[in-house]
């Protein structure tokens, strides 16, 4: 009983982490979501433009 709740629990942040991913366009940073059964660690949106941008803008002060 107990491992069928497991693997249900295995199987549901699964399928919100590859929501989150899709949704995202699959750049990713690791987070909590804290839900009724607890902790399920999922990825959060992480955009490499900002990144790139503050590349650009520290080569024009150099």
């Amino acid at each position: 009983m107990e491992r069928k709740h497991l693997e249900r629990l295995h199987s549901l942040s699964r399928q919100i982490e590859a929501a989150y991913t899709e949704r995202t366009k699959g750049h990713m940073r690791r987070k909590v979501l804290e839900t009724a059964h607890g902790r399920i660690w999922v990825r959060e949106a992480f955009f490499k433009i900002k990144t790139e941008q503050n590349s650009n803008n520290n080569l024009k002060t150099v």
